[in-house]
């Protein structure tokens, strides 16, 4: 019945390990900025490899991927990125017909907590730039980093412009 309904998959073409296929679908990923090529090469070497680069795709089950990505000792944030490029291999199969279904579909991901909001009162406004490395690129707005941060994770940022106060 699978091969009247196109869901047939050959138990052989299925034999091929994770790791080979990570490698063949990122080749084959044309429409990538170098940085998301470099971050999914990454994340597939750091994390997809160590765990499944020598397993076969037919060996590859979804209570599995659940557990491992549970036990991933990393930030929400990071479980999410590493789940959704194991997820995108495992489509690239089911595309090419090496998988009847995504393993990693539908698996529970943590919830990612957004960090409460602070921002520069009209108060201390005077006297943030000189004691930070703020940089002004108008009267009003500027922005800064502390060493070991970057702009988008440094406190005081000022989110919006205030005219004639710098």
């Amino acid at each position: 019945m699978s091969k009247i309904t196109g869901s047939y998959v050959d138990p052989n073409r299925s034999k091929v390990t994770v790791g080979v296929l990570a490698d063949q679908w990122l080749d084959a990923k044309l429409d990538l900025a170098p940085k998301t090529r470099d971050r999914y090469n990454g994340i597939i070497r750091a994390h997809i490899r160590p765990r499944w680069g020598k397993v076969r795709l037919s060996d590859v089950t979804h209570a599995e991927v659940q557990r491992w990505l549970a036990r991933l000792d990393v930030a929400p944030a990071t479980v999410r990125k590493v789940h959704r490029v194991l997820s995108m291999v495992l489509a690239y199969a089911v595309k090419d017909g090496r998988l009847a279904v995504n393993a990693a579909a539908g698996v529970s991901l943590p919830r990612v907590r957004q960090a409460e909001k602070r921002f520069l009162t009209i108060s201390r406004l005077p006297s943030w730039p000189r004691q930070s490395s703020a940089r002004c690129s108008s009267p009003g707005f500027c922005s800064t980093t502390s060493p070991g941060t970057s702009r988008g994770e440094h406190p005081e940022i000022l989110s919006s412009p205030v005219s004639g106060v710098l």
